[in-house]
């Protein structure tokens, strides 16, 4: 049977009630399915750790009324697609959000577009083979992106244009080939940058000019 997460489960698992709670962790609890209901009421959460359980989809639009919601970790998971699903919804003070080690295959190109004040991303140990170029646009507060172990063949030029605050890109263990010479032109503040293990067959001089 299905472990579903709903308001029940988490009675069961917090008889003293979450209502005043800043963080909640499920992790390793074996869930496979989240009820739309699930956090109706649960409003304080700062942080929600839902690392090593079995979901294969995420509507992010459950966890709206959590407005306080700092820090999300759903790695280890069978993730094959994150969604918002109300275009209503929006998750300004979320900082951090970690997806890393799923089998998400691509991105919706309209979620980052949500969450504006994110600071770190974790998408690492997916199958990700692409990404839009517009995937990253609205994360302008951005500084650690963490891209590695996924499919990734080619990137286009203008992906990492509007993240200028970034300072830390992990890109090794992937199937890179080549990189445009521009694709970190806007990227002032980056100081940490890994490429290791990839196909790179140029690698010139060129493809780093605006970095310091």
């Amino acid at each position: 049977m299905a472990v579903v997460l709903n308001q029940t489960f988490l009675k069961l698992k917090y008889p003293n009630g979450l209502e005043v709670a800043e963080m909640l962790s499920l992790d390793n609890s074996k869930i496979e399915e989240i009820d739309p209901n699930a956090f109706k009421g649960v409003d304080a959460i700062r942080e929600l750790n839902l690392n090593v359980n079995r979901l294969k989809s995420l509507d992010l639009s459950m966890l709206a009324s959590m407005k306080q919601l700092q820090k999300l970790f759903v790695g280890w998971n069978q993730l094959e697609s994150v969604e918002i699903s109300n275009g209503t919804d929006t998750f300004d003070e979320l900082v951090e959000l970690r997806l890393n080690t799923n089998k998400l295959t691509k991105l919706d190109t309209k979620m980052f577009a949500k969450m504006r004040g994110l600071e770190k991303l974790a998408l690492n140990y997916n199958s990700l083979a692409s990404l839009d170029p517009a995937t990253f646009a609205a994360l302008t507060n951005l500084r650690e992106l963490s891209l590695d172990n996924n499919e990734l063949v080619s990137l286009e030029p203008k992906v990492f244009y509007h993240l200028s605050h970034l300072t830390s890109l992990w890109l090794d263990h992937n199937k890179l080939i080549a990189l445009d010479s521009s694709l970190f032109a806007n990227l002032k503040h980056l100081n940490n940058l890994s490429l290791r293990d990839n196909q790179l067959s140029t690698f010139g001089s060129s493809n780093f000019t605006s970095l310091k």
